[in-house]
């Protein structure tokens, strides 16, 4: 009796990383990146930097800016483990957070406003630390947003008094 129940554990343990796996393959593939980004990625994968981009398109609306390869190097200087966890919440939006809010396909597949309405849940979620994350991914956003001198035009601001150099 005991052999059965572990056997039954066994073959649904196999069959549940075969599905998992399964999904995974489906989910996480068809990701297109420019010609010129892939080269230049040091630290994200195309699909990383495609979240990063479709996700800083919609926290930035209708501003805009390069979040991807910001993050990318951003997080080059990030310690192993704070990389882990971003990179970690970042599969959760894209893969997750959709599902829980209702929607089929990945992030980087919604239209804008299913995008949003997954962020807001993000924003709002009873998990403080999954509201952290929000957080975080949206301070990525911004200093990706701000590091132009053109964004602190939009605000009616000159913007500091030391330039930085050119980006």
């Amino acid at each position: 009796m005991r052999a059965d129940r572990r056997n039954f554990l066994g073959w649904f343990s196999a069959a549940g990383v075969a599905i998992g796996g399964g999904i995974a393959l489906v989910r996480g593939g068809n990701y297109s990146i420019p010609s010129d980004v892939g080269p230049r990625l040091v630290t994200l994968r195309p699909w990383q930097w495609a979240v990063f981009q479709a996700l800083g398109a919609r926290v930035l609306a209708p501003e805009s800016a390069d979040v991807g390869l910001f993050a990318d190097v951003y997080l080059a200087g990030l310690a192993q483990r704070d990389r882990d966890d971003l990179l970690g919440l970042l599969g959760y939006v894209e893969h997750i957070a959709p599902l829980l809010a209702g929607c089929g396909p990945r992030f980087t597949q919604l239209v804008a406003s299913d995008q949003d309405r997954v962020l807001e849940r993000l924003e709002q979620h009873p998990v403080g630390l999954l509201r952290g994350g929000f957080q975080a991914l949206k301070a990525i956003s911004m200093l990706a947003h701000y590091r132009k001198d053109s964004a602190f035009a939009a605000l009616g601001y000159s913007g500091p008094a030391v330039k930085w150099s050119p980006r």
